[in-house]
Parts: C-alpha cells; sequence; structure tokens
C-alpha cells in the first residue's frame, strides 16, 4: 500500500482543448482524467480518454492529448519524481 501523504510526487492540474507533442525525460508521469473525453497519442497507437481513465507515461515517452469532445479535459498529472515539469521549466527560462 502507498502511503500518499508521505509521497513527495507533484500533482498538477490540466484543463485544456489539446496539448501538443511533449516528452519529459526526469519524470514518470500519471495522467487520470477526471472530466472531458479525448485521445493519448503515443508509441504510434491512439487511446481513447474518457473519466476515470488513467495512462502511465515512463521518462521520455513522446505523447499528446486531444480534447474530441464539446467540454474541456480536465486531466490530473502525478509526476515522479517530486517537482512539476512545468515549474521547473519557469525557474530555468527566469534564470535565462
Amino acid at each position: 500500500m502507498v502511503d500518499i501523504a508521505r509521497r513527495a510526487d507533484a500533482l498538477g492540474f490540466s484543463s485544456l482543448a489539446t496539448l501538443g507533442r511533449i516528452a519529459y525525460p526526469s519524470y514518470d508521469e500519471l495522467v487520470l482524467v477526471l472530466e472531458g473525453d479525448g485521445v493519448l497519442h503515443t508509441g504510434g497507437r491512439d487511446h481513447v480518454l474518457a473519466p476515470g481513465t488513467c495512462a502511465h507515461l515512463p521518462p521520455g515517452q513522446l505523447h499528446s492529448l486531444e480534447n474530441t469532445g464539446p467540454a474541456t479535459l480536465r486531466v490530473l498529472g502525478v509526476f515522479h519524481p517530486a517537482d512539476s515539469p512545468a515549474a521547473k521549466e519557469d525557474r530555468t527560462n527566469a534564470g535565462a
């Protein structure tokens, strides 16, 4: 059993129309669909997404999320190790 309260993984929520092709070379990502319908494009395959769908993306896995429904696609992303790739990118760009 995983004690979530003791985990240092990062959580991120996204509401999106479409997320372009992206890969996080240093992070495992777990994506949980909260609302909406879409498609996960990865590894040359398309995977239908609906509320409750969960997908694991290993480090470096190129992927994109496409909203295919009329409502906003809302997902929860859990990243390991702890930290947010977006926050890390913001900190890197701020120092440039």
